[in-house]
Parts: structure tokens; C-alpha cells; sequence
């Protein structure tokens, strides 16, 4: 390998920024996430959190990390620009999957207890949210370029919103919904297409967000 470092038990998700080279790690039923150095291959120091880390992602922008904690009713920002814990925002909600997007300016997050899906205002720094949608057994949330990706995976769909003004009446709207091989389970997008892995049979289906079809 490049490089080995040894991490303090089996990670449920690690995010890096492609800027700092610091890596945020969280793991299965632990409180305290560490921040890596991956150049130097050390720690560098560790987070709590007041409870199990749910998700996260990264604004590649800011190189701020979003981490979510649906027990906690909470969405902590890391800063991995100096590895500290900038802020914790409170919610009324369970905040569950998450995915962010510095250019547009805002987040996605899902609620873990009724499965609505809120929009949070980054730009104002009041952290506003509004609901979006309700989508059945989410199993990934993704947003890119103005558009928004939710995957329901019993449902076997897919559902794609274009973001509008946050201060809108209707922040987003839905597009396409489109259906899937059966049990879609995550998915990345690579340039205007995002690839989408169904488990039960091994298939990958690729939408085209620019002719917004399959």
C-alpha cells in the first residue's frame, strides 16, 4: 500500500477533503470520530459527538464536513481546514442521510423518524429548513449542480428534483421519477450522470441529468 495507519475500530463512513488531506472517520456504535492527516498518517485529534454518528459529507468548497446524528437531533460541522467542530445545529428533526452542495448553498437531509426530506439554507447562516418530499425506505441522498437525487429502495425509484430559489415558494421541484432495478442501494455521479447500484441483482442503471432520462 501507499501508506497504512491503523484506525481505532471498523469505520461506518470516511470523508476527505481533497484540499486539507484531512480525513474525517467515523465508526459503528461510537461517539468519537477522529480526524486523519492523511499525508502525514497520523491523528490528529478526536471529536465527540453527544451521540452515534449517523452520516456525512463535505461541502469540497469550504472543506467543511456535515455530520449528521438522528439520535442526537443534530447536524455537527467539522471544519477539516484546522480539525475542529465549528458548530452544532439543533434541530426538532432526526437528521439521517445527508448530502451538501457549496455551490448551490445548501443541504438535503432526511428525517429518520417520518422519512421527510428537508432543504437547509447555507448561504444566510440561519440554517433554515424546509420540507421537500417524503421518500419511503431511503437508502441514498445525493445533490449536485442544482439537482437532487433520492433513491427509495422497496420502492425500486428513483427521484430527481431541480433546486429553484430557497426563499421560494417552491424551493424544489421533482423532474423525473424513474424506476430501477430492484433494491437500489447508493450511488455516486461522475460528471452530468449519476450511476446507480441495485443490489439484488448486481445491476448498475445510469441516469443523464442533462437529457434527465435513464
Amino acid at each position: 500500500p501507499l501508506y497504512e495507519i491503523k484506525l481505532s475500530g471498523l469505520p461506518s463512513k470516511i470523508i476527505a477533503s481533497p484540499k486539507t488531506k484531512f480525513a474525517l472517520t467515523m465508526y459503528f456504535g461510537n461517539k468519537t470520530a477522529e480526524v486523519i492527516d492523511l499525508v502525514n498518517e497520523r491523528v490528529l485529534t478526536k471529536i465527540d459527538f453527544e451521540d452515534t454518528p449517523t452520516d456525512a459529507d463535505i461541502d469540497i468548497l469550504s472543506q467543511m464536513a456535515y455530520v449528521t446524528s438522528a439520535k442526537a437531533n443534530s447536524i455537527y460541522m467539522v471544519d477539516l481546514n484546522n480539525a475542529t467542530l465549528a458548530k452544532t445545529i439543533k434541530s426538532d428533526r432526526m437528521p439521517n442521510k445527508i448530502s451538501v452542495s457549496g455551490t448551490d448553498g445548501v443541504l438535503v437531509f432526511n428525517d429518520k423518524n417520518n422519512e421527510n426530506i428537508y432543504l437547509m439554507d447555507l448561504k444566510s447562516g440561519t440554517y433554515s429548513i424546509k420540507k421537500i418530499a417524503n421518500v419511503k425506505n431511503l437508502s441514498k441522498l445525493l445533490i449536485n449542480n442544482g439537482k437532487i437525487l433520492a433513491l427509495s429502495r422497496t420502492l425500486n425509484k428513483a427521484y430527481i428534483y431541480k433546486l429553484n430559489n430557497f426563499e421560494s415558494e417552491n424551493p424544489v421541484e421533482l423532474i423525473s421519477d424513474v424506476d430501477l432495478a430492484q433494491k437500489p442501494t447508493d450511488a455516486l455521479i461522475y460528471k452530468d450522470k449519476a450511476f446507480i447500484l441495485s443490489s439484488k441483482e448486481g445491476i448498475v442503471n445510469i441516469y443523464d441529468f442533462t437529457q434527465n432520462k435513464m
